[in-house]
């Protein structure tokens, strides 16, 4: 019995039969493909850029979703690990609390400059809670006592705030960025200092960006710079307050130690005031949420004043 012929490219299939091109049959399985895949699916799709208020909503997870690319979430896990507290250093933390957090700072400074005598400042307080990932509520109130009210000491004790013998003092920090490589973790802090006693009267607002990086052997670099507009008797002029920090952990990361510079200088003031300082200080982790430590610093001058802070930060 003779073979079946085979079909060449030139003779007629039969009846019925029509092939299909190659071409043709290789975009139809690579869109099976992608259908049986969503994520491909995905990835072929045109990305459309949100709109700006969704962007707005899901910067500040406003909306259902934290948005792409996980970053809210990585900023809630790295606020998670332990606290982190405002009150450790002048500096500040670049970090908020994490959304539905909070923490509540409290300590006592202990100031003694040449030719002002001594203050005393408490309670420090500072309460913080977080309403997003990204952002954090703050209010506090202090007292000071004793020694006449000078701008610098003022400032040391209230976190920069008003010249006044007691103040409330509220706002909120905004997450700008996690830390990704060599971007760093970064906060915008807005404050308002509303005098309650004491001589001054009207309310200052303060603003300022904090950032900075946790580095491979678990020291974090971190500084920040503040403005705020000011005035006395008549005179208006600007305060700039810049600082840096960076912090050794050891023992297991439960204690850690600090090194920090910062200063106070005005422009555009009649007599302006230029001041640096140096602190240091030691604090310890009795829990991931609580911490309590100690601060000492001296102003870089001749005849040289200085201050002693105690306190404790709880989270909650």
């Amino acid at each position: 019995m003779a073979p079946a012929p085979r079909w060449s490219r030139t003779e007629r299939r039969p009846a019925g039969f029509r092939m299909i091109p190659p071409a043709r049959l290789s975009l139809v399985a690579a869109l099976l493909v992608i259908l049986a895949r969503p994520s491909l699916a995905q990835e072929f799709a045109p990305r459309i850029e949100p709109s700006w208020p969704e962007s707005l909503f899901r910067f500040f997870d406003l909306g259902p979703e934290p948005g792409e690319g996980g970053d809210p979430e990585s900023i809630e896990e790295e606020n998670l690990d332990f606290i982190e507290t405002d009150r450790n250093s002048l500096t500040g933390a670049p970090l908020v609390t994490g959304r539905g957090v909070g923490i509540m700072e409290l300590a006592y400074s202990y100031l003694n400059f040449p030719n002002e005598g001594v203050k005393h400042s408490f309670p420090e307080s500072l309460f913080r809670f977080g309403i997003t990932r990204r952002i954090e509520l703050r209010v506090g109130w202090n007292y000071e006592t004793g020694g006449p009210e000078e701008f610098e000491e003022g400032n040391i004790a209230a976190r920069f705030g008003v010249n006044a013998e007691s103040q409330i003092y509220y706002g909120t920090k905004i997450q700008l960025t996690a830390q990704e490589g060599l971007r760093p973790r970064s906060a915008l802090l807005l404050q308002g200092h509303t005098p309650t006693g004491g001589p001054t009267t009207a309310t200052q607002i303060r603003a300022g960006l904090i950032s900075g990086w946790e580095l491979p052997n678990d020291w974090t670099f971190d500084w920040a710079v503040r403005f705020a507009p000011d005035g006395e008797d008549g005179d208006g002029y600007e305060m700039w307050i810049p600082s840096a920090v960076i912090k050794f952990p050891f023992a297991e990361n439960r204690f850690f130690t600090h090194l920090e510079f910062f200063g106070l200088y005005s422009a555009n003031k009649e007599q302006n005031i230029s001041s640096n300082f140096l602190d240091t200080g030691l604090h310890y982790l009795i829990t991931p949420d609580l911490e309590i430590g100690t601060i000492i610093g001296m102003q870089l001058q001749e005849n040289p004043g200085y201050f002693v802070n105690v306190g404790l930060g709880f989270r909650f």
